[in-house]
């Protein structure tokens, strides 16, 4: 389908308090977790390339100009995309995710990374510790609508 799912990923429930999320980092205290965070967190980048989503990216809020971009391009994508969108909720996460320590950990995919290969963006997307920013993977197919007009037409029938 020809739909765009920007994550705005903060880490945390914010709205509930400051809850641990399926997001959260390891070790991370919350009202849900006194004693710590103990689980890892789910690595939403592998999930959406191993799902076969045709566009994948990630982008960080503390870049606007490259989040501008990023969105910009997963919107122009015929097909699935989805953008990854690391935000710090500095109200909650006092440790590990403001702005300044988030912006040290991000850095760009290499330059030499090739977007339509798929095991090369999964690669990439295993490193949580340090994410990088960019376009992961990129494959161009018809989209459900497209299939329904090559129907359409085989039937001879009409667009309507």
């Amino acid at each position: 389908m020809d739909i765009t799912y920007l994550l705005f990923d903060n880490g945390i429930y914010g709205l509930t308090k400051g809850q641990t999320s399926p997001l959260s980092a390891v070790g991370l205290r919350t009202t849900t977790t006194p004693f710590d965070n103990p689980e890892r967190p789910l690595n939403p980048l592998m999930m959406l390339l191993s799902y076969g989503a045709s566009w994948v990216g990630q982008a960080y809020a503390g870049r606007p100009d490259h989040l501008r971009e990023m969105i910009t391009q997963a919107v122009a994508h015929r097909g699935f995309s989805y953008l990854h969108i690391l935000s710090p909720c500095v109200t909650f996460d006092k440790t590990s995710k403001t702005y300044v320590n988030l912006g040290m950990q991000v850095r760009d995919l290499p330059e030499d990374h090739d977007p339509g290969d798929l095991m090369a963006a999964m690669n990439q997307a295993q490193n949580m510790d340090h994410p990088a920013l960019g376009l992961y993977y990129q494959q161009f197919r018809p989209t459900l609508g497209d299939t329904f007009e090559q129907n359409i037409a085989k039937a001879g029938g009409q667009n309507a």
